[in-house]
């Protein structure tokens, strides 16, 4: 009965966003952001998060270390979401479509917690993550990664296997997407489009993730979609 009951809700919801329009399958909407860069301030080291709350897990890729204070390091946010607040600051978060760490900028994805990494100023302007893209449903047979990048050569945990920012998503699901790089093809095919996505219907936890756009039906980006800032 549950599993029924389940398996009805979730035709329901993706009822509501195909006749929302928010499913988006035909570029319909106004261009959305791809992001920008956004420097560390003079205080704070900045975690790179799998979700929008500190107790989550990390980026697991290469054991990233959290990004220095002092305007060196820095991430690209594409839009802002409210998570878990953390010190008694706001719960504001930015999701992060690539990183700077040092010199070098690298294409991983993520949470950054906005008071330690500017102390929120980019929230006065950023989109709302909830607003800036559209859904996407995941077609069968395939399942979809999570991952935390799109290049295989970044994309790799130091004692093995390609990195995840949680687990990989049922046929029929929908996944939020943002904007869009250009990555790996992990076939069939020779599209090598990834979508950078902010939630999912299956957990709703706020997984951001880099996920395979062939997947979801798409070898090339819709036309309202903006690439991502990487």
């Amino acid at each position: 009965m549950r599993t029924s009951i389940r398996h009805l809700i979730q035709a329901l919801f993706a009822a509501v966003i195909v006749a929302a329009g928010l499913l988006i399958p035909t570029g319909v909407a106004s261009a959305n952001s791809g992001g920008t860069f956004v420097a560390t301030g003079n205080t704070w080291g900045v975690g790179l998060y799998v979700r929008p709350d500190v107790n989550a897990p990390k980026n697991p890729t290469k054991g990233y270390v959290d990004l220095r204070p002092g305007g060196h390091d820095g991430a690209y946010v594409v839009c802002k979401t409210t998570g878990v607040g953390f010190g008694g600051a706001s719960a504001t978060w930015y999701q992060a479509s690539s990183i700077r760490v040092g010199v070098g900028d690298v294409v991983l994805t993520g949470w950054v917690f906005a008071p330690f990494l500017d102390g929120s100023q980019a929230a006065n302007w950023l989109p709302t993550c909830e607003s800036n893209g559209g859904w996407f449903q995941i077609q069968s047979p395939h399942h979809l990664g999570q991952y935390s990048c799109a290049v295989w050569n970044v994309c790799i945990i130091p004692s093995g296997p390609y990195a995840k920012n949680g687990p990989d998503l049922n046929p029929g699901q929908f996944v939020y997407g943002q904007c869009y790089v250009w990555g790996n093809n992990i076939g069939p095919g020779t599209s090598t489009l990834w979508f950078l996505s902010s939630n999912n219907d299956q957990y709703g936890d706020q997984t951001g993730a880099y996920v395979y756009a062939p997947f979801l039906g798409y070898t090339s980006p819709p036309s309202w979609m903006s690439q991502c800032a990487v």
